[in-house]
Order: structure tokens, then sequence, then C-alpha cells
């Protein structure tokens, strides 16, 4: 009996030391909590972008005017070269454009956009010559400015989507509706300023586009660029004050082809 009663006091001497040996050290490392990864990104159905931005158009192929021979007065009068779109408006074309995107697929989205350019006309020396009182005199054209404003719809496709980074390709077509632009002659000679000739009506012209983009984007802000390819219709031709002059041929131009790049912010929904 007595050897059981000192078996049963080691034993609880024994687990109230193990007990609070244990207490002492703490409760056992399960390691550092390794956090759950973040969810991967879904995409863009139903949800709304807008994009705000401006850059440059950079021409690639059409002519503004044409050359031409006719006569004023009893006096010959020539342009003697064609001028692509750069050379007559020297400094590079600017253009403020915004766009509204809604998610229709995971990669894709329908696109509005609108958009206006301003172009400062130039004047150019020596364009041509006139037969004038003073025998051969050369013609300076002053050309006025260039003013559009453009709608356009279309389709974006993202190639690359992540939450952070998104390139994309846009595929457009719109309208640019181009006011009135005149040319006004002048000559080295006594005649001075010769007259004001309209070169081009208001145009309604049709304009396809295909771009890439890219974006780095935090949360629902982002930076981005684009730049890519546009075809543009021709103007809309005006022949009766040339007519006076002969000069019809002037304006004989066709389509524009130029680099649309733009830089701008992006905010999604």
């Amino acid at each position: 009996m007595t050897r059981r009663i000192e078996r049963a006091l080691l034993l609880a001497l024994f687990c109230g030391w193990a007990t609070s040996r244990a207490s002492a050290q703490g409760p056992p490392d399960l390691g550092t909590p390794v956090p759950s990864p973040e969810p991967a990104f879904q995409g863009i159905k139903h949800h709304a972008s807008f994009m705000i931005s401006g850059g440059f158009d950079l021409d690639v192929f059409g002519n503004f005017i044409e050359g031409g021979l006719g006569a004023r007065d009893g006096h010959q009068i020539a342009v003697r070269q064609a001028l692509p779109w750069p050379s007559v408006y020297i400094a590079v074309p600017r253009r403020a454009q915004a766009s509204v995107g809604f998610g229709v697929f995971q990669h894709d989205e329908i696109v509005a956009r609108a958009s206006k350019a301003d172009y400062v006309g130039g004047v150019i020396d020596d364009i041509g010559n006139l037969a004038g009182t003073a025998g051969n005199e050369t013609v300076t054209i002053a050309f006025s400015q260039y003013h559009e404003r453009a709608w356009e719809a279309g389709w974006r496709h993202y190639l690359v989507m992540t939450r952070r980074v998104k390139q994309y390709v846009n595929m457009l077509y719109g309208i640019r509706t181009v006011q009135p632009i005149s040319g006004t002659y002048s000559t080295s000679g006594p005649e001075g300023t010769l007259g004001t000739l309209r070169l081009y009506d208001e145009s309604r012209c049709k304009t396809v586009s295909l771009e890439m983009g890219l974006s780095v984007e935090v949360s629902h802000v982002g930076f981005f660029v684009e730049a890519g390819f546009r075809w543009q219709q021709k103007l809309n031709r005006q022949d009766n004050e040339l007519a006076a002059w002969s000069l019809q041929p002037v304006n004989n131009t066709g389509l524009r082809f130029y680099i649309p790049a733009q830089f701008g912010i992006v905010f999604r929904l």
C-alpha cells in the first residue's frame, strides 16, 4: 500500500514538472504563416475603361496639293510641284482624344472615341511662277489652318492581360469632319496679293485605324501609349474659285495615310 502511494506521488510530481517546463518554453513553433496567393486576374467583362490622351499625326503618304498650270488676267501662272502634308503644315500636327470602352468578353471591349486636331497653316515661298508685268515673278501661297473633329467606333482586343500590364490592339472606323481650307496667293512683283482661293470645302472623310497599345496600371489608374496606322479619305474638292484661274488640277489629291501616336491616362471601373 505504501509503495503504491509513493508511485502515485512520483507520477504526479513528474507530470507537474513536465507541464511547467512546457509552459516556460511557450507554444510550439508552427512556422511563418504563408499568405494566400492573389486570385488570378479574370478579365474586363462588364467593366468600363476611360482613356484621355494627346499626341501627334505623323504623315507617311499623301499630297495636300498638286502642281498645275493656269492663267490670271491673261498672265500665265503655275504651281510647279506637288506638296505632301508635312510640307504645308510644317509643325508636327497635334491631336487630343478621349475614348470609352466596355468589356463584352474577358479580353475584348467595344470602343467609342472622339478627337480633335488643329494644324497651323504654313506659308510656302517660291512654290510657283507668274508671268506678270515685271516678267517672271515667284508665287507664294499662305494656307489657312486645318481644323478637324472626329468620331470613331470599333473593337479593342487584349493580347496580354495582367493586373499591372496590358497589351492590346485597336480596330476603329469613323468620320472626320474637316473645315474648309483656302490658299492666299501673292507674288514678288508689283501685283502683290493676287487673291484667296478655296481649295477644299467642308469635308466628311471616312477613316480606318489599326493601332497597338500598352498600358501599365496600379489599381484602377494607369498610363498608356498607342501607335499604329490610319487611312483617311481624300478631302472634298472645291473647283469653283480655282476655275477662275484654270488651276483646278491643284486640288486633285488622293487619300492620306499617317501614323497616329498617343500618350495618356487610363481609368478602369
